[in-house]
């Protein structure tokens, strides 16, 4: 009967219907293969009970004396050994979970501090706003290209001292602030972002790349980029003008031959007035050459921000200059996009242009 029972799979009936030490002695010997001379081995007791959970749901003939020892030794045995296997899995398993994580945070973009207002810039015009950890003070000022994106924006004094308490993963600075700055920043993980000087637009297109690149937004640089190249051969293709152009700041200096200004004024299709007179670099504009020789157009810079740091000797407190200013067309170029060298040179040439009298 035990075997009818174990053939037609109903071993677990067979194991409580037959209660004598004889027939526990048999099942375990069907189940493992051994033979029992006194009490159950282990195997012949996990055999003989089957998927029971407590001593009580073993058969009678389990509850000798030895047997419950063996059963209580095993069954704790077992505890461990489940524990063991856990622990295990857990270890197996830490190293994955811990490379995950460690994998999110190489995934993450960096986080940005920006040390002057030209940084900022670069940094306002390409990382998205949860990267910024900080800007200067100068962000939102009037001389900032893009002080309306820095709203809202922490800003810090870029002291030495801010950056190694933030630790950001990058700085970017458009000049030189602190001696040793990047040697000393190095050690708490922060890199040293530095464009290069220059106003020429492929040393502008190659700041904005690796700018982009350094913030892990490649793309959207790229994007720029592009749209900047267009917008330069645009301006490239303007059909020039005769009219001279003569460019006027607070100080009463002009922007002559070799700047980034006559660059400009050039691209918006004028012609400089300074280049006329073989004026070099940044050099004070006479008032009396003005008066012998009146340019077509003014284009005055600055003057929204600088009047207060106006020399007392400059040419523009002159009340001859503002009623030739009053007479002649004057462009008045917010300071905004001339403050970084020539980072918005073609913004500005677009709204020179834009604003400019066309030669009938």
């Amino acid at each position: 009967m035990l075997t009818d029972h174990w053939e037609t799979g109903k071993a677990e009936q067979a194991k409580t219907k037959f209660t004598s030490q004889e027939t526990c002695h048999l099942i375990a010997h069907l189940t493992v293969g051994t033979t029992v001379q006194s009490g159950l081995s282990v195997p012949a007791i996990t055999s003989c009970a089957g998927y029971r959970k407590s001593l009580s749901d073993y058969p009678p003939c389990f509850f000798t004396a030895r047997n419950r020892v063996t059963i209580g030794l095993f069954m704790a045995k077992e505890d461990r050994i489940k524990k063991i296997l856990w622990l295990a899995v857990t270890l197996i398993l830490l190293p994955g979970v811990v490379s995950a994580a460690e994998m999110d945070k190489g995934m993450a973009k960096p986080k940005i501090v920006s040390l002057d207002y030209c940084a900022d810039q670069y940094v306002l015009a390409l990382a998205d706003r949860d990267q910024i950890i900080a800007l200067s003070m100068d962000a939102d000022q009037g001389h900032s290209f893009y002080r309306d994106r820095a709203k809202g924006l922490p800003k810090f004094h870029s002291s030495m001292a801010e950056i190694v308490n933030l630790k950001p993963d990058l700085a970017v600075q458009s000049w030189r602030v602190t001696a040793r700055m990047e040697k000393i920043i190095n050690r708490v993980g922060t890199k040293l972002i530095i464009p290069r000087y220059g106003s020429d637009p492929e040393i502008v297109i190659g700041n904005v790349r690796r700018a982009g690149e350094s913030f892990d937004q490649a793309t959207r640089a790229e994007t720029l980029i592009k749209d900047y190249r267009t917008r330069l051969q645009a301006l490239h293709s303007i059909p020039k003008s005769p009219l001279k152009a003569a460019y006027i700041t607070p100080s009463g200096f002009t922007a002559g031959t070799g700047t980034f200004v006559d660059e400009i004024i050039r691209l918006a299709g004028l012609s400089s007035y300074a280049a006329a007179r073989h004026i070099v670099g940044w050099q004070s504009l006479p008032l009396e050459d003005l008066i012998i020789e009146p340019p077509d157009i003014f284009i005055a810079s600055f003057f929204d921000t600088n009047l207060n740091s106006q020399s007392e000797w400059s040419i523009s407190r002159h009340g001859r200059l503002y009623k030739m200013m009053k007479d002649i067309p004057t462009i008045y170029l917010p300071g905004r996009y001339l403050s970084c060298n020539g980072l918005f040179l073609v913004d500005a040439a677009e709204r020179i242009h834009g604003e400019a009298p066309k030669n009938d």
